[in-house]
């Protein structure tokens, strides 16, 4: 990879990380705390940015609804929620 490569992907790890801290706070807010979120943005060509995709891990399914619920008010209805749980 050249390093302009390197720099947009180091660019691009750092906002979804960023958003995947915002989430994981609005999260707690609620007393629901995730095992791991992970986020996917694009950038497009006029170089705006936006969230494709979120993935949250909990340990049980009970507050999935609410978790989709409290994501999409933060984000959108156009971002694809994932909630997943965690087995064992």
């Amino acid at each position: 990879q050249s390093l302009s490569e390197n720099t947009d992907d180091y660019f691009i790890k750092s906002i979804e990380r960023n958003i995947s801290i915002n989430i994981e706070a609005k999260l707690k807010e609620h007393n629901i705390f995730p095992l791991e979120i992970k986020t996917n943005i694009n950038i497009s060509e006029n170089n705006s940015i936006s969230i494709s995709e979120v993935s949250v891990t909990v340990d049980n399914a009970e507050y999935a609804d609410e978790i989709k619920n409290i994501i999409s008010s933060n984000t959108g209805d156009e971002v694809n929620v994932i909630v997943k749980v965690k087995e064992g």
